[in-house]
Parts: C-alpha cells; sequence; structure tokens
C-alpha cells in the first residue's frame, strides 16, 4: 500500500491477519507510528470463516463495524459452544455476527489499518529480528524481504507486535459455516501427524480424495451436507473468471507460545 519502508518506526507490526490489522489501527488511532509488514498479497485465501460475538465490541473499538456490516456478510443470531465440561450460548439482537469470507474480511481489516494511518507493506516477510547488545532479550530491528522484487532492509522499531505464524500443529475439528454468497464452507481441521499418517497410507492420492475421506469420517457433518456439491468460486481481487482451487488447504490452525510478551515486545493472534 505504501512503496518505501521506513528504517524506523515506533512500533512494528508483523503479520497483517485480523489480529495484526486490529492492532495496527487501534496503535494508529493513538496518533503512535506505526508500521505493519505482511508476507501476503491481500486478498489471500484462509481458513475460519465464522465470528463470536465478543468480536462485535473489538470492530466497533476501530470503528470498522459499520464496514463490516456493508459487507453483507451471512447474519448469524449468536453463538453456542458445546464442550465436554461446559455448555454456553450467546444469542439476541447485540450478540449477532456474521460467517464472512476472509479473504474479503482480512483485506478489509487490512485497509482500514491503512486509513487509520498505518503504513502498510505487502508481500514483505520478516526474516529474522536483531536484539539489544545491553538488553538480550529486546528485539531492536528487522530484517525484511520483499517478494514482488526481492529487496531487503532493516527497520528498527521501539516496540514489536508479533502477529505473525509460527510453524506448529493443529487440534481437530469439522467446520460447516453458510455464507452470504448462497456456498458453504466445509472445513475438517486435523492434527499434523495424524494428517500425514493417512495420507501416506494413501499413496498418491488427491487432495479433494483426502478432504472426501476425511469429511465421510463426520456422520453429522454428510446429514447436513445433503445433496450439496462441491463448487470453485472466484477468486476475490482476481481476474474474470479466475477461480479458486476446488479445494484449498492451510497449515497451522491453530497452537499456543510459551510467552506471550516480553521487553519492547507483545505477541497477539496466531502467533499466540
Amino acid at each position: 500500500m505504501t512503496s518505501q519502508i521506513p528504517k524506523h518506526a515506533q512500533i512494528l507490526v508483523t503479520g497483517g491477519g485480523p489480529p495484526g490489522s486490529f492492532a495496527a489501527s487501534a496503535l494508529s488511532r493513538e496518533r503512535l507510528h506505526v508500521v505493519l509488514l505482511e508476507a501476503a498479497q491481500f486478498p489471500r485465501y484462509h481458513i475460519g470463516e465464522s465470528l463470536i460475538p465478543s468480536v462485535r465490541h473489538y470492530l466497533k473499538f476501530i470503528d470498522v463495524d459499520k464496514k463490516v456490516i456493508e459487507m453483507g456478510f451471512q447474519k448469524k443470531p449468536g453463538d453456542a459452544h458445546l464442550l465436554p465440561d461446559t455448555d454456553f450460548a450467546g444469542l439476541g439482537h447485540f450478540n449477532s455476527v456474521w460467517n464472512m469470507v476472509r479473504s474479503e474480511f482480512d483485506k478489509l481489516l487490512l485497509d482500514h489499518s491503512a486509513s487509520c494511518g498505518a503504513k502498510v507493506f505487502e508481500q514483505t516477510s520478516v526474516k529474522s529480528l536483531r536484539f539489544s547488545t545491553t538488553e538480550p532479550s529486546r528485539p531492536v530491528a528487522a530484517e525484511w524481504l520483499r517478494s514482488v522484487d526481492g529487496e531487503t532492509g532493516e527497520n528498527s522499531f521501539d516496540y514489536l507486535v508479533d502477529a505473525s505464524r509460527p510453524n506448529t500443529c493443529a487440534t481437530v475439528i469439522d467446520v460447516f459455516i453458510p455464507l452470504h454468497d448462497g456456498t458453504t464452507s466445509v472445513d475438517v481441521v486435523m492434527n499434523q501427524d495424524m494428517y500425514n499418517e493417512k495420507v501416506r497410507a494413501l499413496k498418491g492420492s488427491s487432495i479433494e480424495e483426502h478432504y472426501r475421506l476425511f469429511t465421510a469420517l463426520a456422520p453429522g457433518l454428510i446429514e447436513l451436507l445433503g445433496p450439496a456439491k462441491l463448487v470453485q468460486k472466484e477468486v476475490v481481487g482476481g481476474q474474470p473468471g479466475q477461480l479458486d482451487p476446488l479445494i484449498a488447504s492451510a497449515s497451522d490452525f491453530s497452537y499456543s507460545a510459551s510467552s506471550y510478551g516480553g521487553p519492547g515486545f507483545r505477541v497477539v493472534g496466531d502467533a499466540g
């Protein structure tokens, strides 16, 4: 969004997904100098299309709630969680949220952070961090690489917000999310080691065959799907007629960090 990456920022945010975009928006609205580096080019595919009611307060806090409403996402009247130890639900007018297309939602939040004053740079990944010589656990600068032209550089900062995605493994869930365009997102999330083991046993099968096999393991999901069929959708922001893959995959859906902060840095969102 901005061409020249500053040499220094009060706050460097790494990762432009919802946590990074939120942090950049909130901090920029406080008139702080914020630089956000995002490795991908938005819009881009991502899993996790259903919001929970508590997010409404955060959207209002950065004044983006009206923009989200105007996107016309599928509205849902609340949220319910069925857990081994407890069940809870939040329904009603003030608890309504949306099922959204992540590529559209995430780009909206990233663009909003730029409109709040953050300096946003896409296709720019952080390759390494440099730490203080007097305070070894405090990061003070980031080496970055811009994939579009191979340019490299360093950005020093006073504080770091790490909203990037580490390389760790996922839990196991099935997700059924109706969307505003008449389609339904059906996701299978499983432990990486479990997935690798099952795929090795299938020997050369396609990702579509993996998907059909794993969804068939959830009878309740199959009942919800009924006579539904797999369809391809046009790429958000792409060329006319350009289609997303029939089946898409993404790693690192759920994980935790051993520490959520330290001298001069905080870890947020997927990074935590």
